[in-house]
């Protein structure tokens, strides 16, 4: 019995994808929204303040540089930053 329900189970999951057609594909390439992140490329001065401690009444200032750029075919942006914190060097990617 579970055999039978087994293959049942495959025969019908193996028709709904034969059902599937290529109108079904999202499109290729960058989506839309990408083209409302398109003004972030290119080269920042960035001013940052932080305060790593919350018992800390005031906060630090530092200075430093981000670089946003497209990758994955225009699919999404990445940013690499560079400056200090807490006097010491400061990298970030994302």
């Amino acid at each position: 019995m579970k055999f039978i329900v087994t293959a049942f189970l495959v025969l019908a999951l193996a028709a709904g994808v034969a059902a599937q057609d290529e109108q079904s594909m999202p499109e290729m390439g960058a989506p839309a929204e990408m083209e409302h992140a398109r003004y972030l490329a290119g080269e920042w001065r960035v001013a940052m303040q932080s305060r790593w401690d919350p018992a800390q009444a005031d906060w630090m200032e530092s200075e430093g540089q981000c670089t946003y750029e497209k990758v994955l075919d225009g699919c999404a942006m990445e940013f690499v930053y560079t400056g200090s914190a807490m006097g010491m060097p400061f990298l970030a990617r994302g």
